[in-house]
């Protein structure tokens, strides 16, 4: 996202609501050039990760299951025979760091412009070499770039998917903001633990046991990962430009708003 003076509009009519539309948390935006105190009384409408936000954006969203599982649970540590991997080409220094000190701890493979490089191109059918590339391990480590309010993206919905089926262990927001926008039960959160050392402590015990693993898969038998949260949020935006009057409403703080955000 990039918003600059000279991009913007001339005049701003006061019957047009503006709207605030961002998938990147501030540290991103802010590196684009954006700034939000530069806009005081200027957006009407936020349409973010955010659950505060006007129009909810998540990266993807979860039902409950019409018929919840029963029976006996599938062995997810079967033809799972690596630990943990991260993918990551943005190499923000905190999240480096937290891979860094877990890899002293236990086996961990990085892959990326900040690891062992791409592996996986267009050429090669990104999407298949990256499933092959993945399925092996039993835990990704979902380290988002930057540790504010409800920034859960698809490094979390990627690695629950039906053709992973791994665990996230998920450093970013607060363990309350995962537990308010991600399925129950369907991750580790790094800061449950009180060391670095104590979480691989906990990882290395799940690769012995079978059965613990595979316990980390119960959310399965009550809940599904579902699509659509991109389209629902811009139908809710089109429905509420077709409202009489239509609500409006503007931040005197936008930076606070936003920028604040963040740890």
């Amino acid at each position: 996202m990039r918003a600059e003076e000279h991009n913007l509009p001339a005049v701003h009519r006061p019957s047009q609501p503006w709207l605030f539309y961002s998938l990147e948390p501030p540290p991103v935006t802010h590196h684009t050039g954006f700034r939000g105190e530069r806009y005081p009384d200027f957006f009407n409408w936020t349409m973010t990760y955010r659950r505060d936000s006007d129009f909810w954006l998540p990266y993807r969203s979860y039902r409950a299951t019409t018929a919840p599982r029963s029976g006996v649970r599938p062995n997810y540590a079967r033809g799972k025979t690596k630990l943990a991997v991260a993918i990551i080409s943005n190499c923000a220094e905190e999240r480096l760091r937290f891979v860094r000190r877990l890899a002293e701890v236990v086996p961990v493979d990085v892959y990326g412009r900040c690891g062992k490089g791409k592996v996986c191109t267009e050429a090669r059918g990104a999407g298949a070499c990256m499933r092959d590339l993945l399925r092996p391990y039993k835990f990704y480590i979902a380290a988002e770039n930057s540790r504010c309010a409800d920034y859960v993206t698809e490094k979390y919905w990627r690695s629950i998917g039906d053709d992973l089926q791994m665990v996230p262990i998920v450093v970013g927001p607060p363990a309350d903001d995962y537990a308010a926008v991600v399925i129950p039960g369907s991750y580790v959160h790094a800061d449950s633990f009180e060391s670095v050392g104590a979480l691989g402590a906990y990882m290395k015990r799940a690769d012995a046991n079978d059965t613990l693993y595979s316990e980390l898969f119960a959310w399965r038998e009550r809940y599904v990962p579902i699509a659509g949260s991109y389209t629902r949020a811009w139908c809710e935006f089109c429905k509420a430009l077709h409202e009489s009057p239509v609500r409006r409403r503007t931040f005197p703080n936008f930076g606070k708003w936003w920028e604040g955000s963040c740890k």
